[in-house]
């Protein structure tokens, strides 16, 4: 019937999300390992490169809204511009501003990171 409500969607199978939990498995290893690797290998006199992973990791966040963002204004310089040279400078500005704030919250977050993180040298 017409006023009858649209079905909903079929759940997709749970074998379908397994390569996904894989990958976000593999990815957890590699950060652990890329963090705590120096220490196993080579004991406790390893300098410690824990701190900077962890910053590295938790930036990306910062990254994938930055670059959305960047995207965003980009788009907007384009509409606004009406030549190559507007286009080229709008964009480097963009550019700057989006690597800025970026380059600006991995330092705190390496900062934080390494203040927090024991036994680490001060960067």
């Amino acid at each position: 019937p017409r006023d009858a409500p649209p079905s909903a969607p079929a759940a997709a199978p749970l074998t379908a999300s397994v390569p996904y939990g894989l990958f976000g498995l593999a990815c957890g290893v590699l950060t652990t390992f890329a963090a705590l690797g120096d220490r196993l290998w080579y004991g406790d006199g390893a300098p410690a490169s824990g701190p900077v992973v962890i910053a590295l990791t938790l930036s990306m966040g910062a990254a994938e809204w930055l670059l959305y963002r960047c995207r965003g204004l980009s788009l907007r310089a384009l509409a606004h511009s009406t030549n190559t040279g507007g286009l080229l400078l709008r964009a480097m500005r963009v550019l700057a501003i989006c690597l800025s704030t970026y380059l600006g919250a991995l330092a705190v977050l390496a900062l934080a990171t390494t203040a927090l993180w024991p036994g680490s040298p001060p960067l």
